[in-house]
């Protein structure tokens, strides 16, 4: 689960995590997305955009997005829930698989703000594609958390592959603006 929902790894590590909603709706599909998810740009989906604090400091922006028939559990959802994948599963929706990518993003005037940071601190922009045992998928999240309060390991058994892929990215400039006014 700790791969999988921010929330289950913050409580693994004792940090009493907590939550706030900035946005919950129904809204069309941005094309990165629809892509991710294997929908057509602007089919309904559910956007949900929350800070989670640990110890009551701002440490990780997500934005998540589900296809309607998960989403509408999320939208159904007891005011004040904090763990979204717990409930999920709960619900019968089965997180197969998950794949998460990371890159380093530069804080701008919002996720400065939302994590008390100076603008253009480094963070770490981590996104996921989760499916259903069918490879259907059931979720597409961005995540970003500042690079000075995390560190990753790997670890690599001899004679196994290792999990880590690296890849250059494109000149294009990545999707992760928390800017909302275009909702």
């Amino acid at each position: 689960m700790s791969i999988l929902s921010n929330f289950a790894w913050m409580k693994e590590h004792d940090l009493n995590p907590t939550s706030k909603i900035l946005w919950m709706a129904r809204r069309p599909a941005p094309a990165h997305v629809a892509a991710a998810l294997g929908m057509k740009p602007d089919d309904p989906i559910i956007f949900i955009s929350r800070v989670l604090f640990a110890e009551s400091r701002p440490l990780i922006l997500e934005r998540q997005y589900f296809p309607l028939e998960v989403g509408m559990h999320v939208l159904a959802m007891e005011p004040g829930t904090d763990d979204i994948h717990e409930e999920l599963i709960r619900e019968g929706i089965n997180f197969d698989s998950c794949r998460r990518s990371i890159e380093f993003v530069q804080a701008d005037e919002e996720m400065a703000r939302l994590l008390e940071l100076e603008v253009g601190t480094t963070l770490i922009g981590s996104r996921l594609e989760a499916a259903s045992p069918s490879g259907t998928p059931v979720e597409y999240a961005e995540y970003l958390y500042p690079a000075t309060h995390l560190s990753y390991t790997i670890t690599v058994v001899n004679g196994e592959s290792t999990p880590l892929y690296t890849s250059v990215l494109p000149e294009t400039k990545l999707q992760w603006s928390y800017d909302e006014s275009g909702f």
